[in-house]
């Protein structure tokens, strides 16, 4: 259908939608080893939490607040989950060191105490979810301010991925052989140029 439109209308062009696109690259950063790490263990102590309405209960009482649930869907939503993990990662801590926790049948269970163990002594698991969030969020902000509906999006487009590159970097110290594997293996330039070029168009 699209070809047929551009074969009457010669001045008419398709271009890839730009929130998609962002959307895809926020996708494909999933793939890397940091963040799959990061996600699969969110995963694991999420899942946990909200299977049990105790442990919920629980956890609401130090957090004051719900953590984002991960779930296999668009515009971002395993990044939101990490990041609002790790905006409660102390009172989460202490939810695993109170001793109504301790001295409850979940914490002795192989579930509790793996989940306990993920949030408590785990070395790689705040370490990753940091990385992941670094390596994300500049995206994630530009795919907010596409999606927006207040103002139209194009107009900043360009400069709002040129800044999120910038920033992706600069979390990462800034050094080329730190933030390329980012960009390059997860297809990003080409997702970039898509954006690009529907900006000029």
């Amino acid at each position: 259908m699209g070809v047929l439109l551009m074969e009457k209308r010669k001045r008419l062009y398709w271009t890839s939608c730009a929130a998609h696109c962002i959307d895809l690259m926020v996708e494909r950063t999933e793939d890397l080893p940091q963040h799959k790490n990061a996600l699969r263990k969110a995963r694991k102590v999420a899942n946990y939490i909200y299977n049990h309405s105790w442990s919920l209960a629980l956890m609401k009482k130090f957090t004051k607040r719900e953590i984002h649930r991960p779930a296999a869907t668009r515009f971002a939503t395993a990044f939101l989950t990490l990041q609002s993990m790790y905006q409660v990662r102390q009172p989460l801590e202490a939810t695993f060191t109170y001793e109504e926790w301790i001295s409850c049948d979940f914490a002795n269970i192989l579930e509790g105490k793996a989940v306990r163990k993920i949030v408590l002594k785990d070395k790689s698991f705040w370490p990753s979810v940091v990385y992941a969030i670094k390596t994300t969020k500049p995206l994630v902000e530009v795919l907010s301010l596409v999606n927006a509906d207040k103002e139209s999006a194009m107009g900043y487009l360009y400069n709002a991925m040129d800044l999120a590159l910038e920033k992706i970097a600069r979390n990462l110290s800034g050094e080329e052989k730190d933030y390329k594997e980012i960009l390059i293996r997860n297809g990003m330039f080409s997702c970039i140029n898509s954006c690009m070029l529907l900006h000029i168009i």
